[in-house]
């Protein structure tokens, strides 16, 4: 498949960060589903090395909030989906994790026809919560994502 659409493997515009870049697009052109977690200390340029890598190549990003309730990342979430879709209120706010991420994969399905999609998880500790049930939910098969996902599809999180 070509992913003209798709900018990524910025490498000439990020300077240093070769390894991880490396990383990134050993990920991106392997043609299999790719989960990848970023680890390290705080304001070190995570989240600016996969925004700046991937550039335009994000499809759907969504940052956690700390301390939010979850309606309250429900609701960041359904609007973030709407922004991704060109229109913050398309979406009602989902009731649980398992329902937003139904969203998520109905959104996505017309875009892995012609892309691979990148998915951008940042502050994931926070979306993660002990009462959250999110990461029961963030699993391929119960998304229910279409089997292009499985050649299309790259996850990126960030703590």
């Amino acid at each position: 498949m070509i992913y003209d659409s798709i900018k990524c493997h910025q490498m000439k515009n990020l300077i240093g960060r070769t390894k991880e870049q490396e990383l990134l697009k050993d990920a991106f052109d392997s043609g299999s589903p790719e989960l990848i977690a970023i680890f390290g200390r705080r304001h070190v340029g995570k989240t600016y090395l996969i925004r700046k890598y991937f550039s335009d190549g994000i499809q759907f990003q969504f940052v956690g909030t700390k301390d939010a309730t979850l309606n309250s990342q429900l609701a960041q979430f359904s609007t973030a989906l709407g922004s991704a879709a060109g229109n913050p209120k398309l979406y009602r706010v989902p009731e649980s994790w398992s329902e937003a991420l139904a969203l998520l994969s109905s959104f996505l399905m017309q875009k892995l026809a012609t892309q691979r999609c990148v998915i951008f998880l940042d502050e994931f500790p926070w979306l993660n919560t002990q009462k959250s049930g999110f990461l029961q939910h963030l699993n391929l098969p119960s998304l229910n994502l279409p089997s292009t996902f499985l050649a299309d599809g790259v996850i990126v999180i960030s703590p």
